[in-house]
């Protein structure tokens, strides 16, 4: 894991060569971060597509409930979202606060990000799944 978030593409290809399998379940014990959220984190696309070669779970969420896709958009790695897309990532898994990557996405102003979600995703405009009324 660190490797990737290093950057370290040869030590990145080596281990998941050699422990493909065991290295993309791996979590870290203070997010729940899965390598694949640490290679988004990176901003390393090369490494991204290494690890999703290697079986990395492409919805998982770590302890704030975050996927790769919404810190793909949260960190306005396009490419990475572009990639997350071609691997059929899921774009409707919101977080512990009940946001959705396109939520994060207009938070923040990403226009681009924005329209790819709405595009290539369909992701619906309107859905913040789960919100409880306080008289209900």
């Amino acid at each position: 894991m660190l490797a990737c978030e290093k950057r370290y593409l040869g030590v990145c290809q080596e281990l998941l060569s050699q422990w493909g399998e065991e290295q993309t379940k791996l979590r870290r014990k203070d997010s729940g971060d899965t390598v694949l959220h640490v290679t988004i984190k990176a901003k390393n696309l090369e490494i991204l597509k290494l690890v999703i070669d290697h079986g990395a779970v492409i919805d998982a969420q770590n302890d704030s409930g975050k996927t790769a896709l919404y810190l793909a958009v949260e960190t306005n790695f396009i490419e990475a979202v572009n990639l997350l897309y071609s691997v059929n990532a899921d774009p409707n898994i919101v977080d512990k606060n009940h946001k959705s990557p396109l939520h994060i996405a207009a938070e923040m102003g990403h226009t681009t990000m924005i329209e790819t979600l709405a595009d290539k995703f369909k992701a619906p405009l309107s859905s913040r799944t789960q919100v409880t009324l306080p008289w209900c």
